[in-house]
């Protein structure tokens, strides 16, 4: 579906009172609120790392990334209801020059990009698979670091 597409339906279902997207006045101490719990996650992400629990460095990346992006939303004056809803609302709002974003950050975590973050927590979540190597998690940590950090400038 097109992101246009996409986009418009998760604010149709929003308005249905379903999981998808609300236009609400911007909010700046929400938006706050997110980042900080982004940073949060990426010390816990550290954290999991350090204590070797790799499969859950992998869920607390994904969340500092998604808690950015739901900071970001705020401060636009969005609140999402729904994971692929929030970053399709991102991807549009690129796409119609309303943030000055470079896409790639989008694919670090869109649920349509194969290795994405997004993929990786589903496969440790639900999986059974409790270890993941270095050269990932690695990747995985460094960019959910810089994705936090570029999505803190934005604000």
């Amino acid at each position: 579906m097109h992101t246009k597409n996409k986009f418009e339906w998760c604010l149709k279902k929003g308005k249905e009172g379903g999981h998808g997207l609300i236009e609400v006045k911007p909010d700046l101490k929400e938006a706050k609120y997110h980042i900080e719990k982004a940073i949060y996650n990426l010390k816990v992400t550290e954290s999991n790392i350090n204590l070797g629990y790799s499969d859950w460095a992998i869920s607390s990346a994904f969340y500092a990334m998604y808690h950015a992006v739901l900071a970001l939303l705020y401060k636009i004056g969005y609140e999402s209801t729904n994971q692929e809803c929030s970053i399709h609302a991102i991807e549009h709002f690129i796409l119609t020059k309303k943030i000055d974003l470079d896409v790639r950050y989008i694919k670090m975590i869109d649920p349509d990009v194969e290795n994405s973050i997004i993929k990786l927590r589903e496969r440790f979540q639900y999986g059974t698979e409790t270890t993941i190597d270095k050269e990932t998690l690695a990747l995985v940590k460094d960019n959910a670091k810089e994705f936090v950090e570029k999505f803190q400038e934005l604000l």
